[in-house]
């Protein structure tokens, strides 16, 4: 597969996972957008890959964040989502 400026969007990219994914898309040549509240990341984890992708500081729950995100994917954003973060998310839930 040809990633070469493909659309890639990340939850919780900012994480210790999140951020070793959003590095493989970044050397694969993928336009990578992260979104991140930072509630318990270290932003210093994207601090390489700054200039190489699109952070967005915000929380999957806050509607302003999820419209922000919207504006740059379209229509395609429910469809092909990178969720790295999913298993501690569900974690949580069930805590």
């Amino acid at each position: 597969m040809n990633w070469n400026n493909l659309k890639a969007f990340v939850t919780g990219g900012a994480g210790f996972n999140g951020s070793s994914l959003v590095d493989a898309l970044v050397k694969l040549s993928a336009d990578a957008t992260v979104l991140d509240n930072l509630s318990d990341r270290l932003r210093e984890n994207l601090a390489n890959l700054l200039g190489d992708m699109t952070f967005i500081g915000g929380d999957v729950r806050n509607p302003d964040a999820i419209r922000k995100t919207r504006r740059l994917f379209g229509k395609w954003m429910d469809r092909w989502i990178f969720d790295s973060n999913k298993e501690s998310m569900l974690q949580r839930e069930m805590t």
